[in-house]
């Protein structure tokens, strides 16, 4: 097991919190505190369960934190959240479980939603809206979703900040303080108590934030122009601001849904009534690396990507696309995402030393940094007996080795720059949703595959850009319809096992270099139609980006053996 790395001052900054949570808290405070011994996670005088308390069923420590969260407000259900998404500090398993709190919220009454939106855009509802449906179908702890028709006849889908939840958050941000001693154990890393709390802040106003919402999906839009499975809602700018999101509705099922839900999740098991009724028809092993391919080309390859994809975020549309409908999205740096991509490829093929190398090059190095220590820990990881999906299975897949190389860097003094937390937090709960829809499947790593096989043909089809073959089409138009009779001569050729594969040409030598030339193009043109038609073909079919890769090399050993015989 990876073991906790203890300090000497958390006892001392333990009190020094409690009392500014206490001062800063005043009855709320109280309150808190009075709620963490009911679930015996304080110290002190107080730290028993009384009576009332959890059952004996309930002795598992991040069952009782989890519990103790969910009871205390929106603010301490999401700040679990959060920390469910950081398995550089907490054991996978520990994560699983906090990741397990519902994100619910209480709904906010119409007169104050109408309220938001006069406030927001400066029109009221009677002016913008045919129809706006006064009970929410989906009050979440941020938001609150409504269907309405535009004056035009539009459906949209309106999502609505709950107004009480600045206030809230103002509150209970600095009683958050209190959890430290919720999350001390000797199975458990010490939490940086200080630093966690101001940066789920952070992430947390950034997802009451619906301007940045609006950008991030206005930005991921562009990505999807070149990624057919990739789904993104459109916004409509217009009725969009700080406190309000407008945006298209759709059609798809929360992958929640394809779960079922009889208390606690049951891996890979779908219980949605599409589904039952044959009208879904999903492959879950098929979504679950399709859901990892989508995720890592958009932190590795694309504008933006989020941060969020937990089972409630993420739809799968009839036509099998994957949209991400809530939570933050954050985009990597350049160089970050060139040391990530050589960091998930040297995972991948157990080459813990550069994994090392390139996962260092995003951490900053805290005291007593132990670089050499910290390459010997990768050399020797094994997932299944140093701690992984603990509760699952014992397999040694890809995410459990990441998670592993985490937190051993932290255990070594190493800790993660900003931009590196959020790939962290995206990566562990894509991870995650993946895992409880084809739990026997390492379908990270057949994302990452996948992956690679994209990048490859969208750089191909860089190289081949109609623009670079528009001043040839017209010129070499008249050679497409003698095409097929040259290809067909020169796989006979092949066939046959002619040692120079050529075209039998008759004309002069002027003419001949002047048709070889055309023939050249127009297998340039044929290769640039299969990258295009890969494309179609890559979203359609889970094997089809490596049919049309094969396809693309054959026709590309055409061209080569074409030029390399007439010259």
């Amino acid at each position: 097991m990876v073991k906790a790395v203890h300090r000497l001052e958390p006892v001392a900054t333990s009190v020094s919190h409690r009392r500014t949570a206490h001062r800063a808290g005043g009855r709320r405070g109280r309150d808190v505190a009075k709620c963490l011994a009911h679930f015996g996670l304080l110290r002190g005088p107080r730290r028993h369960r009384d009576a009332a308390g959890p059952s004996a069923a309930h002795d598992n420590r991040a069952v009782r934190v989890r519990a103790a969260l969910e009871s205390l407000g929106p603010v301490f259900s999401a700040f679990g959240i959060y920390v469910s998404s950081r398995p550089d500090l907490l054991p996978a398993n520990v994560c699983l479980e906090l990741g397990a709190i519902a994100d619910r919220g209480e709904v906010t009454p119409i007169t104050a939603v109408k309220e938001v939106i006069q406030r927001e855009i400066g029109r009221s509802c009677e002016e913008v809206f045919l129809a706006l449906e006064p009970t929410p179908f989906e009050s979440r702890l941020i938001f609150q979703s409504h269907r309405a028709e535009l004056r035009g006849g539009e459906v949209v889908t309106v999502r609505v900040v709950h107004p009480e939840l600045g206030e809230s958050l103002e509150r209970d941000v600095e009683l958050l303080l209190l959890l430290e001693d919720a999350f001390e154990s000797e199975d458990w890393d010490h939490l940086p108590i200080e630093s966690l709390v101001a940066d789920f802040r952070d992430a947390f106003e950034q997802q009451m934030d619906c301007v940045q919402q609006a950008e991030a999906l206005q930005l991921m839009a562009q990505d999807a122009d070149d990624l057919e499975i990739l789904k993104v809602q459109a916004v409509l700018g217009d009725l969009s601001a700080a406190k309000m999101l407008t945006i298209e509705p759709l059609s798809g099922i929360d992958v929640d849904n394809l779960i079922a839900c009889s208390g606690e999740p049951q891996p890979g098991i779908c219980t949605n009534s599409d589904l039952q009724s044959g009208r879904g028809g999903f492959d879950l092993d098929n979504l679950a690396s399709r859901l990892c391919l989508v995720w890592l080309r958009q932190a590795l390859l694309g504008h933006t990507f989020p941060v969020d994809p937990r089972l409630s975020n993420i739809a799968i549309l009839p036509d099998k696309q994957v949209a991400f409908t809530g939570g933050g999205f954050v985009s990597l740096p350049p160089t970050a995402r060139t040391n990530l991509w050589d960091y998930l490829i040297a995972t991948s093929v157990e080459d813990p030393d550069k994994a090392c190398t390139c996962l260092l090059k995003e951490m900053r190095e805290e005291k007593r940094a132990e670089a050499d220590a910290l390459q010997n820990r990768f050399r020797q990881v094994v997932p299944f007996r140093d701690g992984g999906w603990d509760g699952f299975d014992t397999s040694s897949s890809m995410p459990e080795r990441l998670f592993l190389h985490w937190r051993l860097a932290n255990a070594c003094g190493y800790q993660p720059k900003p931009h590196l937390v959020s790939f962290y937090r995206g990566l562990f709960q894509v991870a995650s949703t993946a895992h409880w829809l084809a739990p026997g499947s390492d379908s990270f790593l057949k994302g990452l595959e996948d992956l690679r096989l994209v990048a490859l043909l969208e750089n191909l089809r860089d190289m081949m850009t109609l623009s670079q073959l528009r001043d040839s089409l017209g010129r070499y138009a008249a050679m497409m319809p003698d095409l097929p009779k040259r290809f067909d001569e020169a796989l006979t050729m092949a066939a046959e096992g002619s040692p120079q594969l050529k075209l039998r040409l008759t004309e002069t030598a002027g003419e001949k270099q002047k048709n070889s030339s055309a023939v050249v193009t127009a297998l340039l043109l044929v290769l640039a139609a299969v990258a295009a038609w890969s494309h179609a073909l890559g979203a359609a079919a889970p094997g089809g980006q490596k049919v049309t890769a094969i396809t693309f090399l054959f026709f590309g050993a055409l061209l080569v053996r074409a030029v390399s015989g007439w010259r």
